[in-house]
């Protein structure tokens, strides 16, 4: 799916080498500043520079700089940085969410899942970057993303560079520009300067395509099955989401089809449903039965109340809302607050034929830990008639 493959930039990097002609007055691709992205093959016309006035750099009363001895030279730098505006990916809690590859661990920019990428048109190996934010600017809106060769680059070659699965501050996928997307996607303009360089812009896919980066691997969600009551899920149950996020979803899985027909990248889309790691909050909404049972077994509770448990305990599966036959004589429903209860003060309502022998946990869990307790024990699914 070149969406995931490619998030927010393709540019071709030449030294030396002749690049296409009729370049527009500014880049479409980072519409942030005028001369962004650069170094770049569209400022160039029969391999040199052919900047205009409009496109250059003014000083306080406006005058743009002549640009007339710059159109001399080729443009390029063996040892020079590659600089662009990504709006999002301005602020170090951005650079970190992206995992954008610092000058302390340069070996990481060839690792399979880098994303930003340098890769060399002809040979398609790949080139050892680094990558920094402007430390200069003065906001996130001023702040650009520089990406410097680790080693320089080689003379009468040309590199792509190609940025993917960027990730803004809050963690959320940072989408590329308006124009890029026409490109990517495939969607006509009406621009005949625009569509000039269509051609050049499949080149680029096709090579960062042969480079390898074949499979990719995105996260979808069970959201996209909806409220179907078969158990187990299936991947061939067709989708019924419910949801705007579950609508988002089931749209990538079909924009990962749409891709693997056209361009033939191999797409693999993990419909998660429970997922549990460090730095998730047990607590939140989101993280569902696995931190519950988690807290479950920490307090004990899965080596009495399991079925092959030495310790006579009741079989909670299926307790919730079901009937339970106190040794008193009395039938009660396991609604939340008998599970609640149950859990605080268990010599209260012992069950017909237990022993009242568990434990009291008032005054040890907290009241997000018992909200927890509580869901998991309401989770487990057996549905016998009545509890004995």
């Amino acid at each position: 799916m070149r969406r995931a493959l490619l998030g927010a930039l393709v540019v071709v990097v030449a030294l030396i080498a002749a690049a296409p002609a009729s370049a527009l007055p500014c880049d479409p691709i980072d519409p942030s500043r005028c001369l962004y992205p650069w170094p770049n093959d569209y400022f160039r016309d029969h391999g040199h520079l052919a900047l205009a006035p409009s496109m250059m750099p003014a000083n306080a009363s406006g005058t743009p700089i002549e640009p007339a001895d710059y159109n001399w030279s080729d443009g390029f730098s063996p040892g020079a940085a590659i600089v662009t505006k990504v709006p999002g990916l301005d602020t170090p809690a951005a650079f970190a969410r992206t995992g954008s590859v610092p000058i302390t661990d340069v070996a990481r920019s060839l690792d399979a899942a880098a994303p930003i990428l340098v890769i060399n048109a002809r040979t398609l190996r790949r080139q050892l970057i680094w990558t920094e934010l402007d430390s200069n600017a003065s906001t996130p809106a001023n702040t650009a993303l520089l990406i410097h060769p680790a080693r320089n680059f080689r003379e009468g070659e040309r590199y792509i560079v190609a940025l993917r699965n960027l990730r803004g501050a809050d963690g959320a996928p940072l989408q590329p520009s308006a124009a890029f997307r026409r490109y990517r996607d495939r969607i006509d303009t009406n621009s005949l300067r625009f569509e000039r360089r269509r051609p050049h812009m499949e080149h680029v896919f096709k090579r960062l395509k042969r480079a390898g980066v074949k499979r990719v691997v995105y996260a979808s969600s069970s959201s996209v099955y909806g409220d179907r009551p078969e158990l187990p899920k299936r991947e061939d149950q067709p989708p019924a989401p419910i949801s705007p996020y579950a609508v988002s979803k089931a749209a990538g899985e079909q924009y990962a089809a749409v891709w693997t027909r056209l361009y033939g990248v191999e797409t693999v889309g993990l419909r998660y449903f429970n997922v549990f790691g460090p730095r998730q909050d047990p607590a939140s909404e989101y993280a569902a039965v696995i931190p519950r049972f988690i807290l479950f077994r920490s307090l004990g509770c899965s080596g009495c109340h399991a079925h092959a448990s030495s310790i006579h305990a009741p079989d909670l599966n299926g307790v919730f809302n079901s009937q339970v036959h106190l040794s008193d004589g009395r039938t009660v429903i396991a609604d939340e607050a008998y599970i609640r209860d149950s859990i605080l003060d268990p010599r209260r309502d012992v069950v017909a034929g237990f022993q009242p022998i568990m434990p009291s946990f008032k005054g040890q869990l907290s009241e997000s830990q018992l909200v927890r307790l509580i869901a998991y024990v309401k989770s487990l699914t057996s549905q016998p008639e009545a509890r004995q």
